[in-house]
Order: structure tokens, then sequence, then C-alpha cells
């Protein structure tokens, strides 16, 4: 099953750059407008991904880091890149203060988005099953508990 990447910019131009750099590789791709969009469609897939968000900070309605800061509030482990043209050290900060797992500056190089998505994705996998690992850990300590009392 291919990785669902999740893509928000308010400028069509970057949502075809984006798409057109990851769809090749594989992956479906979901588009926003703007951070409530997104917000909306993470919502409407609940538990079948997004696998990875990838959010312009500078949009009408919300930004990204707003979007950033509710994403890691769902506490979902969805990983986040902010992409921007900001290249300051404060964008930076803010980004990471947000909660960003990844903040890239535009124009984007295509491999370096790549390997950073792929690299994301690895980390997701690895916190999905020892969250999944997790869970049934204490579904056994409980039935287990239960059985003791």
């Amino acid at each position: 099953m291919p990785n669902t990447i999740l893509i928000v910019d308010d400028e069509e131009i970057n949502l075809a750059l984006l798409e057109s750099v990851l769809k090749p590789e594989g992956y479906t791709v979901i588009r926003a407008k703007n951070g409530r969009e997104a917000l909306d469609k993470i919502d409407a897939l609940k538990n079948d991904g997004p696998d990875i968000v990838l959010t312009d900070i500078m949009m009408p309605v919300m930004d990204g880091y707003e979007v950033c800061r509710q994403i890691k509030q769902k506490d979902i482990g969805t990983p986040v890149v902010l992409i921007t043209a900001i290249s300051d050290r404060n964008a930076r900060i803010e980004g990471l203060k947000s909660g960003a797992d990844e903040f890239l500056t535009k124009p984007i190089e295509p491999e370096i988005l790549l390997v950073r998505v792929r690299n994301l994705l690895k980390l997701k996998e690895h916190h999905d099953w020892l969250k999944n690992k997790n869970t049934i850990l204490k579904e056994e300590v409980d039935k287990t508990t239960q059985e003791i009392r």
C-alpha cells in the first residue's frame, strides 16, 4: 500500500511541483489549499493517513505553523515538513517550536525532498510499530492482571 502524503499550499504551482516530484515515486498525494482544509482532510481520513504532511508556512486562513501545532496536538504520529521561501533563523526556530520534523526552503531540490520524505516515513513506520507493540503489551498486562484478581 503506497504512503499517503498531504501537501498544503495556497499556490497551485507549488502544489503541482510537489505532486510532480512525489507521484512518480509511487506516493498517493492529497492536496489542500490552506491549513483549515488540511486539518479537515486529516480528520476525514481518520486512521488511514496521511503518513506525512508537507506544508507551506505563509497561507491564508491558517498558516503552516498553526497547522503543525494542531497536527502535533492530535498525537497521531504524523511527521510535518514546513516548506517556505522564508530562510531566516527566526522562521526556522518558530517552525521547530511548532513541532515540525523538518524545515525546507524554496526553491525545493527534488532529490533532497525525496530523501527527507523517505527518512521521515521510515521513522514513522518505526513509531507506528512501537505504538502497536505497546498497545498489545498493555492489553496482555490488563488481561493477566484481571486473571490474577
